[in-house]
C-alpha cells in the first residue's frame, strides 16, 4: 500500500495505490521424484484512487528485448501496456524430462532438458488519458512452449501473441533448477 497526500510531508500529489503479488509452486504429478513436475502460478492485480503522478502509474511486465523470465509478458513491449488499475496471471507446467523420457529421445532426458508449457492473461484500466503506453482493451492473453535447462541454465521460450499484432516471439532466460 503507498498514500500520498499533500498533508504528508508536503506532497504535491493525492493518491493511494495497492498492489497484491502472489505466486504458488504445485507439485502435479510423480511427486516421488527428486525434481517433479510442477505447475507455476503468478497472480498480480493493483489498483488506485486519486490522481496518480505518471511515475506510479501501474505497467504490465514485459520482456526486455529477447529476455523474458516467468511472469512477464513475453510477446508484449516495454511498458506497452498501462494504467491506474491492473489485473495479470501467469501459468506454467514444467514437464521436466518424462515427455522425451516417453518419446524415446535419449538425448534430451539423458541431458534433463525440460519441456515447459506457459500461458499469460492481463488487462489494464485507465479513468484518465495515459501519458505513456496504452490500456490493453480488453483481455490480452499468449501462450507459448519453452525448452529449459539448455547447456544446464538456460531457457528458450516460443510464444503466441492473441492480439494485435498477432504473432510468435522467442524469449530467452535462465533455467529454474529446483
Amino acid at each position: 500500500i503507498e498514500h500520498s497526500s499533500p498533508g504528508i510531508l508536503a506532497s504535491s500529489f493525492d493518491f493511494t495505490r495497492v498492489i497484491f503479488r502472489g505466486e504458488a509452486q504445485i507439485p502435479t504429478f510423480s511427486s516421488r521424484l527428486l525434481f517433479p513436475q510442477t505447475l507455476n502460478i503468478k497472480f498480480t492485480a493493483g489498483a488506485s484512487s486519486g490522481t496518480l503522478p505518471p511515475q506510479r502509474l501501474f505497467s504490465l511486465e514485459s520482456r526486455y528485448d529477447a529476455l523474458g523470465p516467468f511472469g512477464v509478458l513475453r510477446t508484449g513491449d516495454v511498458k506497452e501496456f498501462a494504467g491506474d488499475r491492473f489485473i495479470s496471471l501467469s501459468v506454467e507446467h514444467n514437464f521436466r524430462s518424462i515427455p522425451f523420457l516417453f518419446l524415446n529421445i535419449p538425448f534430451l532426458y539423458r541431458n534433463s532438458i525440460e519441456l515447459i508449457v506457459h500461458g499469460t492473461v492481463a488487462q489494464t484500466w485507465s479513468s484518465s488519458t495515459l501519458p505513456f503506453g496504452r490500456t490493453t482493451d480488453g483481455w490480452y492473453s499468449e501462450a507459448g512452449l519453452g525448452i529449459s535447462r539448455l547447456f544446464g541454465f538456460f531457457r528458450m521460450d516460443v510464444s503466441y501473441r492473441f492480439m494485435q499484432p498477432r504473432g510468435f516471439f522467442l524469449t530467452l532466460g535462465l533455467a529454474q533448477i529446483l
